[in-house]
């Protein structure tokens, strides 16, 4: 069927494959973490860990390099998106060099499915949630699928499904994209709207890339293609880029 609306069967169904992947952490990976090379040895042991806090009554913990507008949560491991946040990662990574010093690394990172309850929001999205912004980033990026927006905050593995749909059964109408973006999860929300999330918890080292140097990061580096590769690539399972 061209153009037009679809029927009420075909809006449940597509509806309904593209909340599956929204909500499926596998269709965003990878990710990448910024850090110093200081961290990059017990890193490779022990995976990302939350913050470290002494055990006294009056907890201090480790310095954080995350410079949002609120405070980063001790407990969380904060991810961003390869595919869009790359550059936060970066940030993150000479952050973490002018508090420990060491040289700049990222890590790629591949969350697997079923690891779902243990992510949320980045705090800096949770205004944004709360106020249902988020909420109208997605509209605005399903209403408009073929607009840089949409690039910018579907994952480039549901959005080639979504303007193939729209090929085949026309246009999402206004209650399909209520539908598709209403009661997200608030990791999904983070990610469409700012590109990071919060991991409770630690990492596992399987789900990691080896380190990359900022260096071969940045854009005109002879080796970017490749590193962003090597990003997508842990020891446990491969990520791919769209």
């Amino acid at each position: 069927m061209c153009g037009g609306s679809p029927s009420g069967d075909a809006v449940t169904e597509r509806v309904r494959r593209i909340r599956e992947m929204l909500t499926n952490i596998e269709t965003w990976n990878p990710f990448c973490h910024g850090t110093s090379t200081v961290f990059a040895e017990d890193i490779e042991r022990r995976g990302l860990q939350p913050r470290e806090c002494t055990t006294d009554d009056i907890p201090v913990c480790r310095p954080s390099v995350y410079k949002g507008k609120e405070t980063s949560r001790p407990d969380r491991v904060y991810l961003s998106r390869v595919e869009r946040g790359l550059d936060v990662c970066l940030g993150s990574a000479y952050g973490a060099i002018d508090v420990f010093g060491g040289d700049a690394i990222v890590f790629g990172v591949n969350i697997e499915r079923g690891s779902e309850k243990r992510l949320d929001s980045d705090e800096d999205a949770d205004e944004a949630i709360k106020e249902s912004w988020a909420v109208e980033k997605c509209r605005d990026a399903f209403e408009h699928p073929l607009s840089p927006l949409a690039k910018g905050r579907i994952p480039g593995k549901l959005l080639s499904r979504v303007r193939e749909s729209m090929k085949e059964e026309g246009p999402f109408s206004k209650s399909e994209v209520n539908e598709i973006c209403e009661g997200l999860p608030r990791w999904a929300l983070s990610l469409m709207f700012m590109q990071t999330m919060s991991h409770q918890g630690g990492v596992t080292p399987d789900q990691l890339s080896e380190p990359e140097s900022v260096k071969s990061l940045e854009v005109g580096s002879l080796d970017y293609d490749e590193a962003l590769f090597r990003l997508a690539t842990s020891r446990g399972k491969r990520g791919v880029i769209p």
